[in-house]
């Protein structure tokens, strides 16, 4: 609410920075619409009936007179307030993005809809800048509401995603169907907000915006473009907020399929949480295995002693049982350029693709799991040996 008492930050298409005094005019303008709102409460109907319309004149400048009219007790002062507000609030927001998007180079200051929220999740560098304008174009009054009413910003959250998801379904004639990246960006920053996300409505226990997910518009956001690097921010920030099984197995899979690099350090977190499902951290598990190097080996060796199930499997005439030292031996074998299909591990001896299925990591018997684990520690033991001890037979 503390950008409702700016009233002359906006004038003329540029934004004045925090502490700088409005023009005088604007300041005897935002007087007069005190008076004016006073005026709405009339006995008279012509002076009401003119107070609203030189307010409506007046435009954004009536905005802050009109946010304090609604607290009024008088019902008529309320409820002409209540009807005049919500163009000028389109007009004041209007002149804050023209005025924002007029300054491409960022040297003023502007209030705009969770902007500082864009700012410390996705940066402030001129590509970054250029997503939010793109962002407040397609969706600033929605952002504007969001950040007005936070208690209710699931709920549009949620609508807004619904409406999207409609529109990719029943597109228009003659058109193809498309998401629309800037307005799934907004979607994804207002899902990072902790207060702002608590209303949003799973339908089936999945978040609504995981419908965009497989759509070609979203993968190619996410892996290039000037905007890519804030785009993916604004997306790892909603991941991190929400985790929920389903959500956090679809990230997975969108950061395992493009091989997202930035999504690692995300996958080590999954991979190590007790507290999720053991087949979202053998997900993780493989994610680490497939974009991480030498350096997560331990990582794995970690969970050596693990040996929580997993997943039984048929695969031809092979019964597969996996635990999780098994996904975990798996990785640290193929991080140290060994082959796993050497160590035991039966499905990958024709089907050596399926080592980024954590389902056919296992072992039909155990003792093949042992001697898997054998080889494995005898092969470190070897490697770690001085080239004296190597010559030693």
């Amino acid at each position: 609410m503390k950008r409702l008492i700016a009233l002359g930050l906006v004038v003329a298409g540029f934004s004045f920075a925090r502490g700088e005094e409005p023009p005088a005019s604007k300041v005897q303008d935002a007087e007069k619409a005190k008076e004016l709102v006073k005026s709405l409460g009339d006995s008279r109907f012509r002076v009401r009936d003119n107070a609203a319309r030189d307010l409506m004149k007046l435009g954004r400048l009536a905005k802050p007179a009109l946010l304090e009219g609604m607290k009024s007790t008088d019902p008529e002062v309320w409820n002409r307030c209540a009807q005049l507000l919500p163009e000028v609030l389109a007009a004041d927001l209007k002149a804050r993005v023209d005025a924002f998007l007029a300054d491409a180079e960022g040297k003023h200051k502007h209030e705009l809809p969770l902007m500082d929220l864009y700012q410390k999740v996705a940066g402030n560098d001129a590509a970054a800048r250029k997503l939010y304008a793109e962002m407040v174009k397609s969706s600033a009054l929605f952002l504007e509401s969001c950040e007005l009413q936070p208690k209710q910003a699931g709920e549009k959250f949620t609508v807004k995603a619904q409406d999207m998801f409609q529109q990719l379904n029943m597109p228009r004639s003659g058109t193809a169907p498309r998401v629309n990246i800037n307005e799934l960006a907004t979607l994804f920053l207002v899902g990072a907000d902790e207060e702002m996300s608590k209303g949003i409505k799973f339908t089936n226990g999945f978040n609504p915006i995981a419908n965009f997910f497989w759509q070609q518009e979203f993968q190619n956001a996410l892996r290039s473009g000037e905007s890519a690097p804030a785009f993916r921010k604004l997306f790892f920030a909603w991941a991190e907020r929400n985790t929920d099984v389903n959500s956090v197995s679809q990230v997975l899979s969108v950061v395992q399929n493009i091989n997202l690099k930035e999504g690692l350090d995300y996958a080590i977190k999954v991979m190590k949480m007790k507290d999720q499902q053991v087949w979202t951290r053998a997900q993780a598990m493989t994610c680490v295995g497939k974009m991480g190097g030498k350096d997560h080996v331990a990582a794995f060796e970690d969970m050596f002693e693990d040996k929580t199930a997993i997943t039984n499997i048929q695969l031809n005439n092979l019964h597969i049982s996996t635990q999780v030292n098994d996904v975990a031996l798996a990785m640290a074998v193929h991080l140290r350029g060994q082959q796993p299909k050497d160590y035991g591990f039966e499905a990958l001896q024709s089907q050596p693709a399926l080592l980024w299925s954590y389902h056919y990591l296992g072992f039909t018997t155990e003792e093949k799991r042992a001697a898997g684990f054998k080889k494995y520690k005898d092969m470190v033991a070897q490697k770690e040996k001085t080239p004296e001890e190597k010559k030693t037979p």
